[in-house]
């Protein structure tokens, strides 16, 4: 017998439910079922797309089993003679929304007939435990010890209009269940409802805890965006980032449609690249220090140095911002590049150096000579800057239109080469 064949079989399964889970497209809304989380910086981040979440194939399986036994408990609340609602006039499950359509989530269910509450509806939530989670659950009850959950119910309590609640969990590993009724607490929602509406109007939340080593932020999802551990200036998750992370975007709460308004007018992008060329980056999320802001800028002090985000002229875009770390803009080479070439783009995540060492054995250089005479030597050539990298020793090596030409400045000795087969 091929003991391999099976391994192999539940390798290719994990990879299919990790293909599929992690295709679903995010929310654009900050859910209920998340709402009870601690850290407000937490669900900020979520809320504005800054991170995902990117699970193994298993956990993706393990959710999917949630919603099945979400169908179990309903079968047996029918089956002991339950009137229960899972789905609207449309098919759909139960949906609510509030604060013009960016904050909401779905209802497992609404039930009445219960025999311990038989004439009284309830917002029916169905949780499935292990056998640790499920034990201090049936002793501490559902508030205490699952906190975001009892916060969830209360949500749909008083966003349905209704004054009680149905927890129902199953231990699976005994499937042995557990049930609570909970009664609606006004102050509470009202107090949960205005930590959300803060959460989603302000530009900026603070962390629940202070240190990076705490043991909640070393387990936090969303701790390299938080805690500027991407290596960047302008922290992001992923290739891209959209308008959510723009000062000059806000949600609008009082209109529907989950909508985004810009101060300039311009249409906001949410879910994909944002390639508008104003894109401010929220300070919250630069690993530097604010020293001034204007409404189309704003100057960071970094070390002795002051590096502006902006789209004028020796200022640096969001996007190149995503690219650079402190070190580049800490010793100053790549904003001379910026004061010095118009309209120069600049990043460091390719590698020049070893291509222009390639072309100097077979070109000679076009300029040779001290940095000071590259302003007057690159007077009149429009080109675009392609690609850019700092070596360990602090020469800069720069890449121009698509590879037709290059560069390199060695401030640190006064000497700059240029290549090129670009005409003059």
């Amino acid at each position: 017998m091929d003991i391999n064949i099976e391994s192999e079989t539940v390798t290719r399964i994990w990879a299919w439910w990790a293909k599929k889970g992690r295709s679903e497209a995010p929310r654009r809304y900050l859910g209920a079922s998340v709402a009870g989380h601690e850290c407000d910086r937490y669900l900020w981040l979520h809320f504005r797309g800054l991170f995902r979440e990117r699970f193994e194939g298993r956990m993706y399986r393990l959710f999917e089993r949630g919603r099945r036994e979400e169908e179990q408990f309903i079968a047996e609340l029918r089956g002991i003679g339950c009137e229960v609602w899972d789905r609207g006039p449309d098919g759909q499950q139960f949906a609510v929304s509030a604060l013009g359509g960016h904050f909401g989530g779905h209802l497992d269910a609404v039930v009445r007939g219960l025999p311990d509450a038989p004439k009284t509806p309830h917002v029916a939530e169905f949780k499935t435990h292990n056998d640790q989670s499920f034990k201090k659950l049936a002793r501490a009850g559902v508030k205490d010890a699952k906190p975001m959950h009892y916060c969830q119910m209360q949500i749909y309590m008083g966003m349905m209009k209704l004054t009680r609640a149905l927890y129902l969990a199953v231990n699976k590993d005994d499937d042995d269940l557990y049930a609570e009724r909970v009664h609606f607490d006004g102050d509470f929602f009202k107090a949960a409802m205005l930590r959300v509406k803060r959460i989603i109007e302000q530009p900026s939340a603070e962390r629940c805890a202070q240190r990076r080593d705490d043991w909640r932020c070393r387990m936090c999802p969303a701790r390299t965006v938080c805690w500027h551990e991407t290596g960047t200036v302008f922290a992001r998750q992923g290739t891209w980032h959209d308008c959510r992370s723009c000062c000059h975007a806000s949600a609008d709460t009082e209109s529907e449609g989950a909508r985004w308004t810009c101060r300039w007018g311009r249409p906001c992008t949410v879910g994909s690249a944002c390639n508008c060329p104003d894109h401010l980056a929220l300070p919250v999320l630069m690993d530097v220090e604010v020293d001034t802001a204007t409404e189309r800028s704003v100057t960071y002090r970094i070390g002795d140095r002051l590096v502006t985000n902006g789209a004028a002229n020796g200022q640096f875009t969001s996007e190149e911002l995503a690219h650079i770390g402190r070190e580049p803009l800490e010793h100053g080479a790549v904003q001379q590049i910026k004061d010095t070439f118009e309209g120069a783009k600049v990043s460091n995540q390719s590698t020049i150096k070893a291509t222009l060492e390639k072309y100097y054995a077979e070109f000679p250089p076009v300029f040779e000579g001290s940095v000071k005479e590259l302003p007057s030597f690159m007077a009149g050539k429009n080109w675009q800057m392609t690609r850019r990298e700092t070596g360990d020793d602090g020469v800069e090596w720069f890449a121009f239109d698509e590879e037709g030409a290059y560069m390199m400045v060695d401030k640190a000795h006064d000497k700059a080469i240029v290549q090129s087969d670009l005409p003059f």
